[in-house]
């Protein structure tokens, strides 16, 4: 069963899905506040064709051994860390819903998604991405 969008992250199948609700809304109705119109459709269309890997690389994660997971801070306290981060950057921003806490947010997104790029390397691409939105936030959607 698929996580609700509020819920809290407790592990990397939930990640996934919570990064591609979160990749889903930043592309689709936050766009207007966030992006400049001529960049919105190309970040649509490149969130589309990143989209279409989440099943390769869920598949990817789950062949993966205990100790490359170590190693890459994918399990134990590690990863208690990097959720319990990541969950807390989610509730200041639903509780805030300004552009500084969806800065917050994304940089504990991209902290998880590093992580999982040394092991899955289609999922660099998922880091290029939000790095590359996260640029393009149009500089008035900052709170003054």
């Amino acid at each position: 069963m698929p996580m609700t969008f509020t819920s809290q992250i407790t592990g990397i199948p939930d990640f996934f899905d919570f990064v591609t609700q979160l990749f889903d809304e930043i592309t689709g109705s936050w766009s207007p506040i966030l992006f400049k119109q001529k960049f919105r459709q190309p970040i649509l269309d490149a969130w589309n064709a990143i989209k279409g890997t989440v099943s390769s690389v869920m598949s990817s994660f789950n062949s993966l051994a205990t100790t490359d997971l170590q190693n890459a801070g994918l399990i134990g306290k590690q990863l208690d860390l990097k959720l319990a981060g990541l969950n807390a950057a989610w509730t200041n921003f639903l509780q805030n819903g300004t552009v500084r806490f969806l800065k917050d947010l994304l940089g504990w997104v991209n902290s998880l998604l590093g992580s999982l790029a040394t092991l899955i390397p289609p999922v660099e691409a998922w880091k290029e991405f939000k790095e590359a939105m996260e640029k393009l936030v149009e500089p008035t959607a900052y709170p003054v």
